[in-house]
């Protein structure tokens, strides 16, 4: 039989009113829609989402200046001998039960699995802005300063200028600095992770 209903395209996503009631989304339900591959999809064509306070978040596209940035900054680290530490890039931390961001870089104890560690032993989280630079600053930076990540980056890719956010609390962070290309940037509790963007960018 012919299905006469009319074509619908269905929105990439969806927005609801301010003061409307959304349904909270667990990490445990995220990790089993993952299971069932409900966000598979082809190369470029799978879709990338983030738990953030309990709300399936995209991820924002990627661009060179981004991917660029990302990778030497993991390259220039990964060379170091880093005993004490472990560096992942783009895997879920696991800061409650309603929210398991993606961040670009996450820095942590060796001891642990990146999936295990807790927040508050996490040594240093990295954003690299460039599409996605108001969630950074203004949906992210909250959620990690109540998680009590203690130092967290966002770096303008373009600009390859730093805010660095530390002193967490529940109102969010206490310390807020900004830094420049040539600036020596020095995580406070990894003082052999020291880099100065500018050097990195210029030498690759």
């Amino acid at each position: 039989m012919q299905d006469h209903r009319p074509e619908t395209v269905q929105p990439a996503t969806t927005q609801a009113a301010d003061g409307y009631p959304r349904r909270v989304w667990t990490v445990d339900e995220l990790l089993r829609l993952l299971e069932l591959g409900f966000f598979d999809g082809d190369g470029i064509h799978r879709e990338r989402v983030e738990l953030i306070e309990g709300e399936l978040v995209a991820r924002s596209p990627k661009g060179p200046l981004h991917e660029d940035l990302r990778s030497e900054l993991l390259i220039n680290w990964l060379r170091r001998p880093l005993p004490r530490l472990k560096i992942a890039s783009e895997s879920p931390v696991y800061l409650s039960g309603i929210s398991a961001p993606g961040p670009d870089i996450c820095v942590y104890p060796a001891e642990h699995r990146i999936s295990e560690v807790p927040p508050a032993e996490i040594i240093l989280l990295v954003e690299i802005a460039s599409t996605s630079s108001r969630r950074d600053h203004l949906l992210k930076a909250p959620v990690y300063a109540k998680s009590g990540i203690r130092e967290y980056w966002v770096i303008d890719a373009a600009a390859c200028s730093t805010t660095i956010y530390t002193r967490p609390g529940d109102d969010g962070y206490g310390s807020t600095v900004e830094r420049a290309k040539d600036d020596m940037l020095t995580p406070s509790l990894a003082p052999e992770l020291a880099i100065c963007l500018a050097q990195i960018i210029d030498d690759s």
